[in-house]
């Protein structure tokens, strides 16, 4: 079809016009624009509701295989994120609820301790949980080494998820407390390991494993001032071989010398 602007006035005449098309319409409109991500995600939704992991690709296929629609990996993540949010609710909604979330696990769990901490203009900063049943496992048959680390969470409300976990005596890991709260900083770390305290007590030779970062290291000083803080093994060889490089023979003499039990003897096989 050609059109071209009549002169001296406000409109547009066709001039040509073809009615015979040799490219059929999936060919022409292979995105089907009508098919947006919040339409798609509207007919996936139920096949998250057994907590499957529904991948963008998946999403893809099954949308060329059932409805003959083409989209793009781009609308196929949106679709997937709208779909997860109208069965599980949005971030923000579930960050609302967390008060009441942890006022549950009190009423059904006798004992548990939970806190949860905002800011000024009422913004979510920290929270912190710890099960009676873990509590009472950890003080009465657990010995007394407790690891502490986080992992960064993902999303739109960055944030980190600290865990503590001991290991009991078929050496399994056996959780003991958790939170969530902003990056690692030390005001943060401080009020998570005052609620670990408020938990367990003083604990008579406790030990406390990290990757021994300041705010770690300074939190530990004022919450747990009687404790041994060490440092985590695995942390230390990955800085250790980050800084001289990834080399073999001395990642095994690092693993032979943390193996033993006497400082001595682990400066033997180093100097070995």
């Amino acid at each position: 079809m050609h059109e071209a602007r009549v002169q001296n006035l406000n409109y547009f005449q066709i001039r040509k016009f073809d009615n015979h098309y040799t490219c059929p319409t999936e060919v022409r409109f292979p995105h089907q624009r009508q098919a947006s991500a919040r339409i798609i995600g509207e007919n996936i939704k139920h096949k998250f509701h057994d907590h499957r992991l529904y991948k963008p690709k998946e999403i893809i296929h099954d949308m060329q295989r059932e409805f003959g629609i083409y989209c793009n990996y781009h609308k196929g993540y949106r679709a997937r994120h709208i779909a997860l949010e109208e069965v599980h609710g949005t971030l923000a909604e579930s960050y609302n609820i967390f008060s009441s979330y942890l006022y549950m696990l009190e009423q059904t769990n006798h004992g548990t301790i939970t806190d949860f901490h905002t800011d000024s203009f009422d913004r979510f900063l920290y929270m912190f949980f710890c099960f009676k049943a873990c509590i009472n496992g950890f003080l009465s048959s657990i010995r007394p080494v407790i690891a502490i680390d986080g992992t960064f969470l993902t999303g739109s409300h960055r944030g980190v998820l600290i865990m503590v976990v001991c290991m009991d005596n078929n050496e399994q890991i056996f959780p003991l407390a958790f939170g969530v709260g902003e990056s690692e900083t030390n005001k943060g770390r401080e009020w998570f390991l005052s609620r670990l305290h408020k938990a367990v007590g003083e604990v008579k030779d406790l030990v406390i494993v990290s990757d021994r970062k300041n705010s770690i290291i300074t939190s530990v000083e004022k919450v747990f001032p009687n404790s041994f803080h060490g440092a985590c093994v695995i942390h230390l060889q990955r800085n250790m071989l980050a800084h001289y490089g990834k080399n073999k023979a001395l990642k095994r003499y690092f693993e032979r010398a943390t193996m033993v039990y006497r400082e001595v003897n682990s400066c033997n096989l180093w100097n070995n």
